[in-house]
């Protein structure tokens, strides 16, 4: 897993540090094994600005696992639970964080914010910025409750592994 490498073009409103975010977030997708994968699509569901869903406009449709990658601004918990692989949860959206993450628990939903308490909260995975980079916590305690789990690889690149 090389996220450092990931090249991002800057075509729209999304900021420099948006699109990173929205690579990582396809990166894990990658590196993620589901426990039911019968669905056609992968959907990301982002819960946040629409400025941050633009981030992604370069990876709608593509193909990863052999499925379509589709990227959707949500706006409720609800909506992440129908159709979603994995949810974002921007900065934006920290103070409804631990009633989101209460819903999603033990679903097969892979929960990704920048919330500082995330993890503690039930969240599986937390970026965070260390000076002009951008790294990331993986909850595997969390994960398993949810029924998934992660390449060697992405385990190797996290900046922590909580247990």
């Amino acid at each position: 897993m090389s996220l450092p490498s990931v090249s991002v073009s800057y075509g729209n409103t999304a900021t420099k540090e948006q699109h990173l975010k929205a690579a990582f977030l396809v990166q894990f997708v990658k590196y993620t094994v589901w426990p039911d994968s019968s669905s056609k699509n992968i959907t990301i569901g982002v819960l946040g600005p629409g400025a941050f869903t633009q981030a992604f406009s370069k990876y709608q449709g593509k193909r990863l696992h052999g499925k379509t990658l589709e990227i959707v601004r949500i706006d409720d918990v609800v909506d992440a639970e129908t159709c979603c692989q994995l949810v974002f949860l921007t900065s934006t959206e920290s103070r409804k964080s631990r009633r989101i993450l209460r819903h999603l628990v033990k679903k097969p939903i892979l929960t990704v914010s920048e919330n500082n308490s995330f993890t503690r909260n039930g969240g599986i995975i937390r970026i965070l910025k260390k000076g002009p980079k951008l790294k990331f916590v993986i909850s595997v305690r969390n994960a398993k409750k949810s029924g998934l789990e992660f390449s060697s690889r992405m385990l190797k690149v996290a900046h922590a592994v909580e247990k």
